[in-house]
């Protein structure tokens, strides 16, 4: 509650400027030099030396006088999210309140790396609500693209070595999961062991956390985001079925996520009638 209402206070001083009214509450495009003094805030929060005074003094000293409260703003704010993030929630609400939409998004997209970052991207509970805030301040298209491109990232690094880690598996069953044994021969005729997600008991690992996912991008109820995630999975899965990488179980697996996949996506289509038209048209073009 301390750090929701002093922010607050500072977010109304700071970003409205005293204002008696919401009118820049409401501003979604701002001029350049506004754009570009939250940047500058945000590398002097980034930046080696935040904790030196004399050189904070110095820059602040040559940033013209109308601009200030904007930099200082974003440095704030930056300054709360990188030394507090587990109070990343009560931040967003505070920006919320005080509608600073451009630092609302900046946490957003912030918190979104941070979780590529720490792998956590694929974990139903840490990437859901933050879709849900992407989806308040209407950014959700701008969010989606991002996490796809995190992913594709992931794809490179972990392909030969955690394949649980990938978004295609999300959509493997537990059942199928569990099945899997090490030691498959791939058809270069080389032995590879493959991943196991079982224990000693044969309990699948995260067969649970996998199931979580694949019905968060069902629940997703913009029907062309919730394809484009599907469709990033198809194309891993199509990834995986090259003739370089074929074996017995990644088969298995690749017709399992394929079934989720597919049957996910008819059901979406099968709902497209009660789509709003901006929806329709994304999804066709």
């Amino acid at each position: 509650m301390y750090l929701l209402s002093h922010l607050v206070s500072l977010g109304e001083t700071l970003w409205l400027g005293g204002a008696t009214d919401d009118q820049m509450s409401q501003v979604r495009v701002l001029p350049l030099r506004v754009i570009a003094s939250f940047r500058l805030g945000e590398a002097i929060g980034r930046s080696d030396g935040c904790d030196d005074f004399e050189y904070i003094d110095e820059i602040y000293d040559s940033i013209p006088p109308t601009l200030v409260r904007f930099v200082l703003w974003q440095h704030a704010v930056t300054m709360c999210y990188l030394r507090i993030p587990l109070y990343a929630d009560t931040i967003s609400e505070a920006l919320w309140q005080v509608g600073a939409f451009v630092q609302q998004k900046w946490l957003v997209l912030s918190r979104l790396a941070d979780l590529a970052q720490n792998s956590a991207l694929l974990e139903p509970a840490s990437i859901a609500p933050l879709h849900l805030r992407a989806i308040d301040i209407g950014i959700e298209g701008q969010f989606v693209t991002s996490m796809l491109q995190f992913l594709a990232a992931d794809l490179a690094d972990n392909l030969a070595s955690d394949n649980n880690r990938l978004l295609w598996m999300q959509f493997v069953s537990a059942a199928t999961k569990g099945s899997t044994e090490s030691g498959e021969v791939y058809s270069d005729g080389i032995t590879h062991t493959s991943i196991k997600t079982t224990t000693s008991a044969g309990t699948d690992l995260d067969g649970s956390t996998s199931q979580r996912y694949a019905k968060w991008v069902a629940r997703i109820s913009n029907t062309t985001q919730s394809i484009r995630i599907l469709s990033a999975a198809l194309m891993q899965v199509l990834a995986i079925l090259s003739p370089q990488s074929v074996c017995q179980s990644s088969c298995t697996n690749a017709a399992d996520a394929l079934k989720s996949i597919f049957t996910i996506v008819l059901s979406k289509l099968s709902n497209s009638y009660t789509m709003p038209d901006n929806e329709r048209h994304e999804l066709i073009a």
